[in-house]
């Protein structure tokens, strides 16, 4: 008896192509659509808002002070409104009991002194760096403050921006 061949099931090199391609295609239409979905989402409006040393970095922020000196900051801004505003920076020099909440400004609180208010207007995506900031300390003692606020105009009135306060903690030394 002739030996018959059995015909073992597979998949033909031409179908193993077909899904290959379809693979590729949705990758391909997947890949397209996060791309213009990415570009063409709308972005959210922020704000970055940052406290610089002398140096103008993000590091090495002086921690003491000899009564009587100067601590020399600066202030970073940048606007990603999506349009230009004016941007107003209230600089205060508090005490180891002033009370900070993020939510209220602190402009009527009595154990701060103002040091300095600046106004900026800013054009979508720019940034604004400011001259050097001098906050002097005149009283010995530990966790005195520099804070910053961020303020912008709204109309004809400034608003506070909660959640946009800065904070240094200074020990001024005796000299």
């Amino acid at each position: 008896m002739p030996s018959r061949k059995l015909k073992t099931p597979h998949i033909s090199d031409l179908s193993l192509e077909k899904i290959t391609r379809i693979v590729l295609i949705v990758g391909i239409i997947s890949v397209s659509g996060a791309i213009v979905y990415t570009l063409t989402s709308p972005k959210e409006d922020d704000i970055l808002f940052f406290l610089l040393n002398e140096e103008q970095m993000l590091k090495d922020y002086p921690t003491n002070v000899t009564q009587g000196n100067k601590v020399i900051i600066h202030i970073f801004i940048q606007n990603l409104m999506h349009e230009t505003k004016n941007f107003q920076i209230h600089i205060y020099r508090g005490y180891s009991d002033t009370y900070i909440d993020p939510e209220v400004s602190i402009i009527s609180n009595p154990n701060v002194t103002s040091v300095n208010v600046q106004n900026i207007v800013l054009a979508n995506e720019e940034q604004w760096i400011s001259d050097p900031i001098e906050v002097e300390f005149t009283e010995i003692g530990d966790n005195q403050l520099i804070i910053c606020e961020l303020w912008i105009k709204n109309g004809e009135q400034w608003e506070y921006l909660p959640g946009y306060v800065l904070t240094l903690r200074i020990d001024v030394i005796p000299s």
